[in-house]
Parts: C-alpha cells; structure tokens; sequence
C-alpha cells in the first residue's frame, strides 16, 4: 500500500505551477486552522454586540470592559500612558480633530452610539498677553515679565501666552489681568452680544469667556462676528441681562474648542531667562495680584513648546516612552507628542516627510509608510530622532493594511505584494508564494488588517452589491524569513485585537445588520 505522509501544511502557494507544488502546500484552502499540526478549520465567530450607529463600521474598540466605541471612519485610538489615570483616557484620531475621551464622556446622554462625547486634545495658548501694572512702591527698580497660561479639567496645562513686560519697584502691587475687557454683555433669547472693543476675531473662532456673575455667559464659546467690536454667541438658560462682573474674553485657538478649562497658571521673570511658577487661579478669576517675593517663586514653566496637535493629525500609534505618533497629511509632517504628556505635540519635534500613507512601531523605531520610500525614525525621545530611508521603493498602498508586528517589523500592502521593514531589513515576504499578478487579486489597496497572535489577519473588497461589501480575508504567518498564506472564505468590515484578553474581533455584515463578533469562538467549525 502507498502512503503519503504531511507533516506540516504550509498554505497556498499561488505563484507556483500546481504540478510544481511542493506537498506541504495546497491548490485550494478555506478557513483552515493548520497550526496544530493537524488540517482543521476555525470555529464560527461569535457574535459579542450589534453597534447601532448608521453607515459603514470603519473602526471598533472595546472600552473599559463595558462599551463597544464604533465609528464610520478610520479611527486609529492609544490608551493613555497617564501614571494613576482614574479617568483611563483613550486619544484616537481621524474622527475629525484629534480627540480624548474618558469614564466621565464616554456614555453621556441616551443611546449606545459610543463614544457619547469628548474633549478636543490640546491646550492651546491664551490669545493675548497679560495686562500688567505696578503701583504705590517704594523700594528699588526691577523688570519682570509676565505670561500666563490655559489648564483643563484634566490637569492638562497648554503653552504660554505671548510675555508683558513691566518696569516697577520691587515692593510695587503687581496686578495682572488676563484678557480683553468686556464692555458690555447682554442678552436676547438665546443669543449674547458682547461688546470688546477691537476683539480682532473672525467668525467662527473660539473664545473663552469668564469674570461673569451668571454663570451661563462663562466658558468656551464659538462666536459670530458682528462687526469690529462686537461678537455674538449662543448661551443656555435665562441668565440676567446684562451680565455683571469683571468679564474678559480671551482667543481661544481651537478647531473645535470642547476642552474644559477649570484654571490658569501665572508666571513670571525676574531674573535670568526662566519663567517661574507665581499662582494658579480659577478660571473665573480675570485679576489678581501677585505678592510673591522672588525667593519664593516656584517651579520653571514646563510647557513653553507645548504646541496643539495639527488639527488633521491620524494615524495615531503608541510609541515607547509614553509618546504618541501620528502624521499630519496637510502639514507632509510626522509628528511626536511630548513624553507622558499626549496633549502637548511640540513643533521642534516634527519632521517633515512627503505623502505619508500609515505608520507602525517595532522597538524604538516608527516605520514611515509612504507612496514611494518607506522610512525609518528612531530615538528614545522626539527632540533627537534618527531618520533612513529604505534603499528600494516601496509604495505603501493601504494605511489600513498596515500592521506593527512586534520584532518582525512593520508589515504594509505595495503593489508587488506585502513587505516587511524591520530590524532584519526591508523585504516583499510573500515573493516566494504570489507574483505581482496573483496579489492583486487580494485588492491589495483595500486591505484592512492587526496583528494576532504574531501573524498578518487581513481581509480585503472585491465588490459591492445592494450596498453590502464582499471580499475575503487571509492569515499569514511569517517566520523564519518564509510567508505562509492560509485564506478565508469571508468578509470583515473591520478587525480589533483586545488587548486585555488577546482575542480577535470582527465587524460583519449580514444583510443590514451589523454584529461585532468574537473570532474563532463559536460552537460550531466553519466549512
């Protein structure tokens, strides 16, 4: 009797003529499990949430072991890397401008439509420069210079404002106000005029408006320009008209200005070149007086490059050292958050690189995808970052399908198949198995793909029919320098690795019906 005995089964081979084949690989394979040892299939995927927002799911995260975050585009997200952070803040990018949720945002108000809402990410600096003046002292002549600063409700602290500086007598009173004066403040329905004059802001921005007795005036407000000493913005509420109080409105550089400041921070020179910590005052407080003898200052401003993120910042990736990375297509810039402190993206640390495509990270390294090169930027901090660029083009067609695949590298989708760029260099891995030819018809620039379990999971579109998306999907296993490619016989929208638990999650459609499920996790095997 002949026998024939596998002992592995490495996959399919498509590039190879199937009389060629060696007898470890396969003509054909659907939903085939192979690593055991033996040929079995994958168990039916379980379904774990229906998410209830309209539209395609782009993007899902699994949040505090309570709620399914979903979004109709391609949402990257970090878990923040704030020591004791009881709020446990995530970021994500390319919802809009970059944001931040936490325990107190995300399931506010009615419905499952998770995130429910957010904070802007960024402090930015105060529009103007603080109102200073020195009187009724006696004593010797000194200099100082003045700036102040935003603080969120978050502890977040932004970047100074521009410096006053006053000439005064070291025993003067020292009064600092912070903002434009408020002439007058009224209001008709819904809708407060206020009057300062030359506010030089344009329709649209943002201010921050405190010092008023009824409540309802203060805060971050978008306004409407009347005319050059007039602006108008919604307010809730029938607060008494006009307002009362010492009222300041202050330019508040925001793309969308939901941040919530609760404080502001004072700090002055006095000698040397040092801003030193005088005071921090609540965010009502529009005046205030600073008695600090020199000797008492405190610490030195830690925020002077504390830049807002670019507002079309994506692609946000974890990097060590508690840094975010991400890309600004508008700016051609890869950029770096400050470390553990992901609200602050200093311009010093950006670097400008052309038609950024996706980024992933192996070691201290990010892996610059583009539409040509691939680049590496390495470091242990942002101010001193090393730049290579990879010796052959490699034109990253799918920042989706672009995948961090521990010390294998960074794995992304180009037109002659899937390359790797990592410590052992830059390679297409599936050369051995598909020609340019037989990788396109994986629609390689639809590919959306994670890292499970140390392989390549993607699935890809081939068509849309009565507005479902079908296609299929792979796993390749990369080890040893040999790509081994294991198809599926089945479209996912969208894939999640949960980090806590190491499983893989899917967005799949059935019919018009959306279920998030847990793969590999049924009681039934696939076919």
């Amino acid at each position: 009797m002949t026998r024939i005995r596998i002992n592995k089964f490495d996959g399919i081979a498509p590039k190879v003529a199937p009389k060629l084949l060696p007898p470890t690989y396969a003509q054909e394979s659907s939903n085939c499990k192979p690593w055991s040892g033996n040929l079995r299939p994958w168990r039916e995927p379980s379904t774990v949430n229906t998410p209830s927002k309209a539209g395609d799911i782009l993007a899902i995260y699994y949040y505090n072991a309570a709620y399914w975050l979903h979004w109709t585009t391609d949402v990257d997200v970090v878990k923040g890397p704030i020591a004791g952070d009881t709020k446990k803040r995530i970021y994500y990018t390319g919802d809009g401008v970059p944001k931040v949720t936490n325990t107190d945002l995300v399931n506010v108000g009615g419905g499952t439509d998770y995130p429910k809402d957010y904070y802007t990410l960024g402090i930015p600096a105060p529009g103007e420069a603080p109102g200073v003046t020195a009187a009724t002292g006696v004593g010797a002549a000194e200099t100082r210079v003045y700036v102040w600063t935003y603080v969120s409700t978050l502890g977040e602290e932004g970047k100074p404002s521009q410096p006053t500086t006053v000439v005064g007598k070291v025993d003067d009173t020292w009064t600092i106000t912070m903002g434009m004066a408020v002439v007058t403040l009224t209001r008709a329905g819904s809708t407060a005029t206020a009057n300062v004059a030359g506010h030089g802001r344009t329709t649209g921005d943002y201010v921050l408006m405190a010092g008023a007795n009824e409540a309802e005036y203060n805060g971050i407000k978008q306004i409407t320009v009347l005319d050059a000493n007039n602006f108008t913005y919604a307010v809730t509420g029938t607060p008494a008209t006009p307002a009362t109080g010492t009222i300041k409105s202050s330019y508040y550089n925001l793309t969308n200005g939901d941040s919530v400041i609760t404080k502001k921070r004072i700090y002055r020179v006095s000698s040397g070149t040092n801003y030193l910590f005088v005071k921090e005052v609540d965010v009502s407080i529009t005046s205030t007086v600073d008695t600090v003898a020199n000797s008492a200052l405190g610490e030195v401003i830690p925020t002077r490059n504390y830049d807002v993120p670019p507002t079309d910042l994506k692609g946000l990736t974890e990097f060590p050292g508690g840094i975010m990375v991400g890309f600004s297509p508008a700016l051609q810039q890869l950029c770096f958050s400050e470390p553990f402190q992901p609200h602050a993206w200093p311009v010093a640390y950006r670097r400008t690189i052309p038609d950024i495509v996706a980024l992933g990270v192996y070691g201290n390294t990010v892996v610059v995808a583009t539409t040509t090169f691939a680049y590496r930027v390495g470091g242990t901090h942002p101010s001193a970052m090393s730049s290579l660029k990879t010796s052959e083009i490699y034109s990253c067609l799918s920042k989706r399908g672009t995948v961090s695949l521990g010390k294998e590298g960074v794995m992304f989708p180009t037109p002659e198949g899937l390359v790797v760029v990592g410590i052992g260099g830059e390679r297409t891995i599936t050369e051995t198995i598909l020609s340019a030819d037989e990788w396109a018809s994986f629609y390689p620039s639809t590919l959306r793909a994670k890292s499970w379990n140390g392989r390549y999971v993607g699935f890809y579109e081939t068509e849309i029919i009565n507005g479902i998306q079908l296609g299929g999907g792979f796993v390749i296993e990369f080890k040893q320098g040999q790509a081994n490619m294991f198809p599926f016989n089945f479209f996912a929208y969208t894939l999640y690795v949960h980090p806590e638990d190491g499983a893989l999650y899917l967005l799949i459609k059935d019919a018009a019906i959306k279920y998030i499920k847990k793969f590999d996790a049924g009681g039934t095997n696939m076919s």
